[in-house]
């Protein structure tokens, strides 16, 4: 996962890796580690993404 910075203080764009090879691919979404690293706060990450998988069904 790629952590982007905006031109809006503290606003990044996380835009996951993606992994493939001749079986297939895997994406990466969620890094808790990278997350924490750039000082996001976990448990707003984890509303926002609640809120993304609701609006999706």
């Amino acid at each position: 996962m790629k952590l982007i910075d905006t031109e809006l203080h503290g606003v990044k764009i996380l835009e996951p890796s993606v992994f493939g090879d001749h079986r297939g691919w895997f994406m990466e979404t969620y890094s808790d580690t990278k997350l924490k690293e750039a000082g996001m706060n976990e448990f707003l990450f984890k509303i926002i993404s609640l809120l993304q998988q609701q609006k999706e069904h």
